[in-house]
């Protein structure tokens, strides 16, 4: 990534957003930056997972009708989206709109979409960021601080590419079914991305363990 994208990326994700929201976003951008390495992505990979960190959380912010719009206007499926999941989907348009399709590739696109909730289909990238997203330094929440030091112990011990895709998706498996108790015990509406994320990353791991 050059320094001329960089610095375009990230001033306008600190225009998108107040401070507290942008320091999250460093911090996100950070923690992809340390999976990156220790998954040994490749250039391209890492370029489009450190674009997706910065830009994941630009329609947060917004009015959800302002979000409404944005999705509608390109048709948008935000079938069973609730109003704490609808920025993923918001924002990989309106990052599109703001930046372009060349910066907001597809892979971008779809880290940024299901960065909230995960999906039926994920690839790596979109598992890193789902994963940065809980476990960046400036959560302080003790699961997402447990989280965070049980991921990073696991990620120390990575040898083997095929070891780093285990311990990402066991991990965002544990992040998955943490949420899911979070939400259910405090009564919130709960997306249906989330549980189809979940049926991928057990089968995920169940066919890795026969193999």
């Amino acid at each position: 990534m050059t320094e001329n994208v960089l610095t375009r990326l990230k001033d306008t994700a600190r225009m998108c957003m107040g401070e507290k929201r942008y320091a999250h976003t460093l911090g996100v951008y950070r923690e992809c930056e340390y999976l990156a390495d220790k998954c040994t992505l490749s250039q391209k990979e890492t370029d489009d997972l450190l674009t997706a960190a910065l830009i994941h959380d630009m329609a947060k912010q917004l009015p959800i009708d302002k979000q409404k719009n944005i999705c509608m206007r390109h048709g948008t499926d935000t079938s069973g989206a609730t109003e704490a999941t609808l920025h993923q989907l918001s924002g990989a348009e309106y990052a599109r709109e703001l930046l372009g399709s060349d910066i907001v590739n597809d892979a971008v696109y779809s880290a940024v979409s299901k960065h909230t909730t995960g999906g039926s289909v994920m690839s790596l990238t979109d598992k890193l960021l789902f994963i940065a997203d809980y476990t960046e330094a400036g959560r302080t929440h003790e699961m997402c601080r447990k989280m965070r030091e049980y991921l990073h112990e696991k990620c120390e011990k990575i040898v083997k590419a095929e070891e780093a895709r285990q311990v990402i998706n066991e991990v965002a498996l544990k992040i998955i079914i943490s949420t899911m108790q979070y939400l259910v015990e405090t009564g919130a509406a709960l997306d249906p991305r989330i549980n189809e994320a979940r049926a991928t990353l057990e089968a995920e791991i169940k066919t890795a363990k026969e193999s």
